[in-house]
């Protein structure tokens, strides 16, 4: 985050309550936002095992799995009767995720006001509409609630910023009011006040995948971000969304690498998940990235990219391995980036900077999952918003569990029954100077659940519990 002059922070956090930056806190696991699930983006390299899955609700969403197509038959009949073994809805339908989450969550700002104490839902359908009955074609979507680029929550009960408010609004000088009304007058869509609340469903994402044969895949609409081995505490949050294009090569026969991809898209409109109203940035593009993914020694998934978004330009690199004989944990992820370049966004210059992570995870009885580990994220991170004001606010896209700063998380998960699952998540921002880093809004973050996943009622012989 820059430092810019002492009163604009100051001054956004007053407007805040009409802007609604602040309901951007989901975390991973089954009380985050983060927990979108895998989806067709990334199809994932090929280990010998499952690798432990970081993501506690369904899948590992930063890892996302879409296995590749099994070959058809010698002879294809779209029009043909399904299998005597295969359900009428499966043969058009393939739900990958159905689940709903409530949480409640507390999150205390630098000023040491509390911004949101309160309950919130998350609902989500993810899945694919086939084709054929293998399944290489298809319209695959992504829809859940949540209003926000990186928040798949809505609000029921609680309250938000009057607290931190308050506080904000004693530092305030008859000049940052002048500041605040030109502020407002050039971002009026801001001030229309994006509800954070209510029970609507978006589709974030909704493509068509083409999967010809076992070597391409061809994706085209409003699809995920391709974060490779890494997470969304590096990337882009999990709930995030882009329109555009991806081609994914898959041969390491002749290629070395077990994929190789590239994404043309349109990132923005952090405030629109609904693709049927931004459908018309598929003809618009700013976001490029170039991505190569390898598994090495059967236990190492690896990848490595290059993105170039709206001019700014990063390098990023992570690794999943596992090592459960060590037995302290099971797997361990390591990731890191570099901004390569010091883009100048509306007269302010954001630096070239670093920042990395660390992740290990432990499965104790099958039903007890423990994740931790520290991340470094540097401060000007909210450049990829592209957006003065809600950089100075803090509204950063990778995972807004993380954003900036250097902090310690943890996320327990209990597995009580086969679909139903209670987790927390608790980060805690370390280090922290006010006039070296400036205003901060999730400086401490806790989080409690539950998350009930009904996926199985959309696959035959399977029943929820």
């Amino acid at each position: 985050m820059i430092n810019c002059s002492k009163f604009l922070p100051v001054a956004v956090l007053l407007l805040a309550s009409q802007f609604c930056f602040g309901q951007q806190t989901a975390l991973h696991a089954i009380l985050t936002d983060s927990e979108a699930p895998a989806s067709s983006v990334s199809a994932p390299v090929s280990l010998p095992e499952a690798p432990l899955s970081l993501n506690f609700l369904v899948a590992l969403a930063n890892e996302p799995s879409t296995p590749t197509a099994t070959p058809a038959p010698a002879v294809v009949r779209n029009d043909a009767p399904p299998a005597a073994d295969q359900d009428v809805l499966e043969r058009w339908l393939d739900v990958k995720n159905a689940s709903f989450s409530v949480r409640y969550r507390n999150v205390t700002d630098t000023d040491g006001a509390h911004e949101f104490n309160q309950g919130s839902q998350r609902t989500i359908y993810d899945g694919k509409f086939k084709f054929d009955a293998a399944g290489k074609y298809g319209l695959a979507f992504h829809v859940s609630s949540g209003h926000y680029f990186s928040w798949a929550y809505a609000d029921f009960m609680g309250g938000g910023l009057d607290e931190a408010t308050g506080k904000i609004a004693d530092k305030l000088q008859p000049d940052d009011l002048s500041l605040i009304n030109t502020i407002v007058a050039e971002f009026p869509f801001m001030t229309a006040g994006a509800e954070s609340g209510g029970w609507g469903l978006y589709f974030r994402r909704l493509y068509f995948d083409a999967n010809p044969v076992k070597q391409v895949e061809f994706q085209a609409g409003s699809l995920d971000i391709d974060r490779g081995a890494g997470s969304e505490i590096t990337t882009y949050d999990d709930d995030g969304y882009m329109a555009g294009e991806r081609i994914a090569l898959r041969d390491p026969k002749h290629l070395f690498f077990d994929q190789v991809s590239f994404s043309y898209a349109y990132m923005g409109d952090l405030f629109q998940p609904n693709f049927f109203a931004r459908a018309g940035r598929m003809t618009q593009g700013n976001y490029r990235q170039y991505m190569v993914r390898k598994t090495l020694f059967k236990r190492i998934d690896g990848s490595a990219d290059f993105t170039d978004v709206q001019n700014i330009n990063t390098l990023r690199e992570a690794a999943f391995v596992k090592i459960p004989e060590i037995k302290v944990v099971d797997s361990v992820r390591v990731e890191a980036y570099q901004r390569i370049n010091a883009p100048t966004i509306y007269f302010f210059q954001f630096p070239r900077a670093n920042g990395y992570a660390i992740t290990g995870s432990k499965t104790i009885k099958k039903r007890v999952e423990l994740v931790g580990g520290f991340a470094n994220i540097d401060w000007a991170i909210d450049v990829y918003d592209y957006n003065k004001v809600l950089a100075i606010r803090g509204f950063a896209l990778n995972g807004d569990g993380y954003n900036n700063g250097r902090r310690y998380f943890m996320k327990p998960t209990i597995h009580i029954t086969k679909n139903l699952t209670a987790g927390g998540f608790y980060s805690h921002m370390l280090n922290y100077n006010y006039d070296a880093d400036g205003y901060l809004w999730n400086k401490v973050n806790l989080q409690a659940g539950f998350a009930y996943d009904f996926t199985d009622m959309f696959h035959r012989g399977n029943k929820t519990k």
